[in-house]
């Protein structure tokens, strides 16, 4: 999980596993979760 500029394309497959957020949402995500929470990743799009 990492934070991409505003301009970067969203939505979109461009990298080889990555999660990719906006900087702001990764900043948000850091203050809710500590070191060795599990983390849940679902697709909601389908």
């Amino acid at each position: 999980i990492h934070g991409c500029p505003d301009s970067a394309p969203m939505g979109e497959p461009l990298s080889h596993g990555c999660i990719r957020m906006r900087n702001s949402d990764v900043l948000d995500l850091f203050e809710r979760v500590a070191a060795g929470d599990r983390v849940f990743i679902s697709d909601t799009t389908s």
